[in-house]
């Protein structure tokens, strides 16, 4: 059967470019993937221009256009440092090595919370190395399951499942997380999802984020609430040097702090969201500004749907959120 043209440039960069970084080893192939993201960015793209539109909208006059420009080069040069980091991460995650190259800035904070009885949402935003943040607190919580959007494409597929056999991670993909999740949080078991997503379809918490406004998903609100268990923000960072990383943990976002009267949903999603956006600010250049999500058009299609917080509805059970 011949292969269409996606599936030979997938083969390309997973035996060519991969082996090819290998050969030139981790600081000549870094500093050729950063010379390389620096041409495309002179290209002036369409991943530079909403790069540009995103710094502009989070920052407004508080960034000079040059200090904009600057920031989007930044942004650039750290995902073609994710990608190099990429290749080598098999080699350089192992049981007996990983602490040399990832440290957490507060280790007995979550080491106290893998030993807790209850369950965790651990949430992320595209900043930094997702992949070495979990690979890291999967380590620590011995399991952790990551909640993922699964490749469709064959080759793109059997590439993320070889990268993806990790010792203590289990992977959720997020078409079939559903009542999953729910169950294993209820178990106590500790949980990682990216949680800044906007929303198309359906109910949506709306909130300012990153100078948008900004239609959330209320699924880690409602599965803390239905399960009790706390939120906390995570953010893997790069490090000066060969493949340092350092994980930070946020403070818990917990159901059972919330006062009278608020609604669970709706105020967790607010103070995670804070939380990662302030994990954004202050490492701006480690975060993916390129994004095209388009939270005007997820805003618009949810204008009409009802957002009345619903304590108790069918739709907001851990049951109702497959799909989500």
């Amino acid at each position: 059967m011949p292969l269409d043209l996606l599936s030979l440039r997938l083969i390309y960069i997973r035996r060519i470019v991969v082996t090819l970084a290998h050969t030139l080893g981790w600081a000549r192939a870094m500093a050729f993937a950063r010379w390389l993201a620096r041409g495309v960015f002179d290209l002036n793209t369409p991943a530079r221009r909403r790069a540009a539109d995103n710094l502009s909208q989070a920052y407004g006059d508080e960034l000079t256009p040059e200090q904009r420009d600057r920031l989007a080069r930044d942004v650039f040069e750290h995902i073609a440092a994710f990608w190099v980091e990429a290749f080598f991460a098999r080699r350089k995650l192992r049981i007996s090595s990983w602490r040399r190259f990832v440290s957490f800035d507060d280790e007995p904070a979550v080491r106290s919370l893998a030993e807790s009885p209850r369950g965790a949402l651990l949430v992320t935003a595209y900043l930094g190395n997702l992949a070495v943040g979990a690979y890291a607190l999967g380590q620590v919580c011995r399991p952790l399951y990551v909640v993922i959007d699964e490749a469709e494409h064959p080759v793109l597929r059997s590439w993320q499942d070889e990268l993806y056999r990790q010792p203590n991670l289990e992977f959720l993909p997020r078409q079939r997380a559903g009542a999953q999740t729910a169950d294993l949080l209820s178990a106590g078991q500790k949980v990682l999802i990216v949680g800044e997503h906007p929303r198309r379809h359906g109910r949506a918490i709306e909130l300012d984020y990153l100078g948008q406004s900004w239609p959330c998903y209320p699924t880690v609100g409602v599965l803390a609430r239905w399960c009790n268990v706390p939120v906390h923000t995570v953010a893997a960072r790069r490090l000066p040097g060969e493949f340092r990383f350092a994980v930070s943990v946020g403070p818990a976002v917990d159901p059972v702090d919330l006062a009278d009267g608020e609604d669970p949903a709706e105020a967790i999603t607010q103070r995670y969201m804070a939380g990662l956006e302030a994990a954004i600010r202050r490492w701006p250049d480690q975060y993916l500004w390129t994004h095209g999500w388009g939270a005007e058009t997820a805003r618009a299609a949810v204008a009409a749907d009802d957002r009345t917080p619903s304590h108790g509805r069918a739709e907001d059970s851990p049951t109702a959120l497959r799909g989500e």
